[in-house]
This record gives structure tokens, C-alpha cells and sequence, in this order.
């Protein structure tokens, strides 16, 4: 029992769930316009979290031929769940962020159901936006950056202003750059398999520019927004990746590695910088 449960638990990748209970915690305190104690930021963060636990169980379902190649210890590929089994726990998962949105509010229960309908459409045939070049980076950016941002916003402020327009716009151009970050360990086995991505197109040199090229020039946008007004000068304090985002890429240029944990952190970090200096 303690094996399954560990497998299962695997499915879920942990890690990547602390970027979204950061995005959805911090903007329904900035659609809130105070940090507190809300019930319903509570259940937004479990929302999103299960959301994208969710897309990651059934992206690991789907991509099982090539886990077997570049993620073996992974636990479907290794036989610890079975394929199928974790399709229905994705559905399940599916199930549960869908059931709780709608019963917290009608409108964010609509936003979640995109969000949803994209993880689905990224890994799922025949759409499979995994394997499409660009569209596999927009199945991403727009759901983990726009319009999860849009919906924990909306989730307490019940309305959409310039703030939180500029925030999905921002972020979402940040993540369809940076998401690249997780193609380069899998690029062997995704050319394997006929996965077209900026890493197994472009190479990954050219990859490795184009994903900080793009990030940079949407904290740069974000520039453009506080020094023209469109929103309070303080969001600016999200500002400070931008050098950080500078570091990285010339780190990476010059090493050749490109982790995806650099990436969730420093989204991560952004998005609440940008929300706190808006609180605060």
C-alpha cells in the first residue's frame, strides 16, 4: 500500500504544484486587495494545484514511449501504475478541480473549464498540442499563466481591470518562453517520437535563446505597462527578475544546462512580487 500510494504520489510531480498555490494565493489577495485569511483563496489554490496535477498525471499517460526512453523510473513506464490506471486518476483529478470551481463561483468554474480543456488538448490525440511546434508553448503559457491568473483573480475581486489583464499577459509571453526549460533533458527521446518543440527543431543552442529571449521580453512589456500608467508603478517590483532572467541566460549559455526548477522558481517569485507590490 505504501508503494502505491508513493507511486501515485510520484504521478502527481509535487514540485511543479507550488507554482500555481503561489499564482492563485497571491492574486486572489491582489483581487481581494489584502492579504488574509480567505476560504475561497484556500480552495482556488487547491483548485489549481489539482488542475495541474491533474495535466500531469495524464500527460505522464500519454507520453509513456517516451518516458521509456528519457524517464524510466518515472512510474507508469516503470510499471508501478498502469497506463490506464492513470488515465482514470487523471480524470479523477479532472473531475474534482472542475466539481469544486463551479461550486466556489459560475464565471471562475468557466475559466477553470479552459484551463482544464488545455492541459487535456496538450497531451490527449488527436489534438495533441505536445507535438505541435509553438502550440505545444501556447497549451502552457495560456492556461498556467493567463487565465489561471485571470480566474484566482476574479475569484474574489469578481471583475477583470488593467492589473489583472497586464499580469496574464505578462506572465503568460513569460511562460510560453520559459516552459521550454523542460524540453531539453527529454530532447533525444521527443525527436524519437516526432515531438516538435523549439529544442528538437532549432537545437538546443538556438532553443536556449529563444526561451529567455521571449521570457525577457515580457518582463521588458511589463516595463512598458508601469512606466506608461496602464498599471501602478509599484507592480514594478516585479521587475527585479529581470536581471536575475539575464543571469540566467548568459548561465546557461555558457554551461549548456537549462533546469526547469530556475524557471518555476523565478515565475514563481515574479508573480508574487508583482501582486505584493501592488499590496503593499
Amino acid at each position: 500500500m505504501a508503494a502505491m500510494i508513493r507511486a501515485y504520489g510520484s504521478l502527481l510531480r509535487p514540485p511543479t504544484l507550488l507554482a500555481p498555490i503561489i499564482g492563485a494565493t497571491f492574486f486572489g489577495w491582489l483581487g481581494l486587495e489584502r492579504i488574509a485569511l480567505d476560504v475561497r483563496i484556500l480552495a482556488g489554490a487547491w483548485v489549481m494545484a489539482t488542475a495541474n496535477a491533474a495535466s500531469n498525471v495524464v500527460n505522464q499517460a500519454f507520453d509513456v514511449e517516451i518516458d521509456r526512453l528519457a524517464k524510466p523510473h518515472r512510474p507508469i513506464p516503470s510499471g508501478r501504475v498502469s497506463r490506464d490506471e492513470a488515465i482514470f486518476f487523471g480524470v479523477v483529478l479532472y473531475g474534482l478541480a472542475s466539481t469544486v470551481a463551479f461550486v466556489l463561483d459560475t464565471t471562475y468554474g468557466l475559466l477553470v473549464q479552459l484551463i482544464l480543456l488545455f492541459t487535456w488538448a496538450y497531451s490527449v490525440p488527436p489534438v495533441r498540442l505536445r507535438s505541435r511546434l509553438l502550440w505545444s508553448n501556447l497549451a502552457i503559457a495560456t492556461p498556467r499563466g493567463g487565465r489561471g491568473l485571470l480566474a484566482s483573480y476574479w475569484l474574489t475581486a469578481h471583475a477583470l481591470t488593467p492589473v489583472a489583464w497586464t499580469a496574464a499577459v505578462v506572465f503568460g509571453l513569460y511562460i510560453l518562453g520559459g516552459n521550454t526549460s523542460k524540453d531539453f533533458p527529454d530532447a533525444e527521446a521527443d525527436r524519437a517520437y516526432g515531438v516538435r518543440n523549439f529544442v528538437t527543431v532549432y537545437g538546443p543552442e538556438k532553443a536556449w535563446d529563444l526561451m529567455h529571449g521571449i521570457s525577457m521580453a515580457a518582463l521588458l512589456a511589463l516595463a512598458v505597462a508601469v512606466l506608461s500608467g496602464l498599471v501602478p508603478r509599484t507592480a514594478g517590483l516585479a521587475l527585479v527578475a529581470l536581471p536575475i532572467e539575464w543571469a540566467l541566460w548568459r548561465w546557461g549559455k555558457r554551461t549548456g544546462r537549462g533546469p526547469w526548477a530556475a524557471f518555476y522558481g523565478l515565475y514563481s517569485l515574479t508573480a508574487a512580487l508583482y501582486a505584493l507590490g501592488l499590496l503593499l
